[in-house]
């Protein structure tokens, strides 16, 4: 009972099948520019900062309110974009098509650029207008009557 090795043929037939299968799966896969996205997550993070600063009167410039800053913007940018990340992800994928749609491999390549361009602006508008709206409730309505350090901890943690 001795096993046959694959002729040349099947090693053929295996190579060709594979990259078939390279080609299939590459199509789902979803390039997320982290970069970029880190970057929205910076910029959405000051709003909190902003209203702890102007409203709640919290001094970023004291010693002990720095780190707290530094340490609550940094978290709220980093969840941003971890949010971001996969929003874009499900978006994409929601938006590609299991056939054909293209005659040319030039206009699948466009699509698919317009696709992402769809999905990440979706993205970008529902995160943020979630994160702004549901930061400024808790930090201007509900949270008000904390601390005002540790109201600007919790929101936008929490949002």
């Amino acid at each position: 009972m001795s096993v046959s090795s694959p002729t040349k043929k099947q090693k053929k037939q295996n190579a060709a099948d594979q990259a078939l299968l390279d080609a299939r799966a590459a199509q789902y896969s979803v390039e997320v520019p982290e970069s970029q996205l880190l970057l929205c997550g910076v910029i959405a993070s000051f709003l909190p900062t902003y209203v702890a600063y102007a409203y709640f009167d919290v001094s970023w410039t004291s010693i002990l309110n720095f780190p707290l800053f530094i340490i609550v913007s940094a978290l709220t940018a980093y969840m941003l974009q971890k949010a971001y990340g996969v929003m874009f992800s499900t978006e994409f994928l929601k938006r590609q098509r299991h056939y054909g749609e293209t005659k040319t491999d030039a206009d699948a390549k466009l699509l698919r650029a317009l696709r992402g361009q769809v999905a990440l602006s979706y993205t970008l508008f529902l995160v943020n207008a979630l994160f702004v709206g549901l930061c400024s409730v808790l930090q201007l309505y509900i949270l008000r009557q904390l601390e005002s350090r540790t109201s600007y901890g919790i929101s936008p943690l929490s949002a």
